[in-house]
């Protein structure tokens, strides 16, 4: 989450000339910055997100637009695991295990200091120039360092936190037939869930959908081209994304290049309320509650302001 105003712009809005309250500024905005993202469920920073999607409706609904470019939709329902073992249940079989790696409770754990050795596995599908490949897995009692995923030799991104990652990886040269999972020399974690899927199959044509920038809605299209906006209104046969629970995996850019001007304005506006409040302990005890946060002017102002952007409640 990054801040939505700079101190610097917030002390040129409110006038303020000194230093001595630049901590409690840095603070003030963060809090307000969260506040913003939690009712409007948005970010706004623009970013690389994926979405699991529910099929069986004649549109997706992604959840941080608006949507910049759809990078990939993957149909899910059908993929195979080219890994096996990938959940390390009671071993490491099947597994090639360098140095610094071990195993316990299902997991595959690397300890720091135990140098770049990968757990690695030859695939049982052909890794060629050209393909896509589906990359998820998890990192859990992470410390330090960091874990890179590569398909035939080509790496994913470098990951350094605890959570369940998904990612594509395109093979540009097929140099090995293998999947590796390469720590950091620092990496003290461990890592389990591994699912490898060839997705090339399962991707859906880009001429076969179309997305509305501003409402992240994303519709199948009968046919390629802009009349298919031109005819939205009139009686075309029922076109709907094959049902299924989070059957369809979204990755797309979306967020905005830059804050809108109003949001900035508001955050402003916000953080100046509570830094005429002045007092850190006093906010703690009303967080959440909007109208005694901000005032009941305020709040309604701040109703209106986001309405455009999401659904807002206070």
């Amino acid at each position: 989450m990054a801040d939505l105003i700079t101190s610097a712009e917030f002390k040129t809005y409110a006038q303020i000339d000194h230093t001595d309250d630049d901590t409690l500024i840095a603070a003030l905005i963060t809090d307000v910055t969260a506040d913003i993202e939690a009712l409007t469920k948005l970010d706004f920073a623009q970013s690389v997100m994926v979405d699991h999607l529910n099929g069986g409706s004649d549109r997706l609904i992604v959840k941080k637009p608006p949507i910049l470019l759809v990078d990939s939709i993957i149909d899910t329902i059908g993929l195979s695991n080219a890994v096996d073992n990938g959940g390390f249940s009671g071993d490491l079989d099947d597994w090639t295990v360098g140095s610094g790696w071990s195993y316990s409770g299902n997991r595959a754990l690397h300890a720091a200091a135990g140098g770049t050795a990968a757990l690695s596995q030859t695939l049982g599908l052909t890794v060629e120039a050209g393909q896509t490949w589906l990359v998820q897995f998890r990192i859990s009692g992470q410390t330090a360092g960091s874990v890179t995923a590569g398909v035939g030799g080509n790496s994913g991104t470098a990951r350094s936190s605890n959570a369940m990652f998904d990612e594509t990886i395109v093979v540009t040269t097929a140099s090995t037939q293998v999947f590796a999972l390469t720590p950091t020399t620092a990496f003290d974690g461990s890592v389990d869930r591994v699912i490898v899927s060839l997705v090339d199959n399962f991707l859906r044509d880009p001429e076969g959908y179309a997305f509305n920038p501003d409402s992240g809605l994303i519709h199948l299209i009968p046919w390629a081209g802009d009349d298919y906006w031109f005819q939205r209104a009139s009686a075309l046969p029922s076109i709907i994304w094959a049902p299924g629970c989070r059957r369809w995996r979204v990755q797309y850019t979306g967020g905005y290049s830059a804050v809108p001007a109003i949001v900035k304005m508001l955050c402003k506006q916000m953080v100046a309320v509570l830094y005429d409040q002045g007092n850190p302990a006093i906010l703690q005890e009303v967080q959440g509650d909007s109208e005694k946060k901000y005032g009941p002017r305020l709040a309604a102002e701040i109703r209106r302001k986001l309405d455009r952007f999401a659904e807002v409640s206070f």
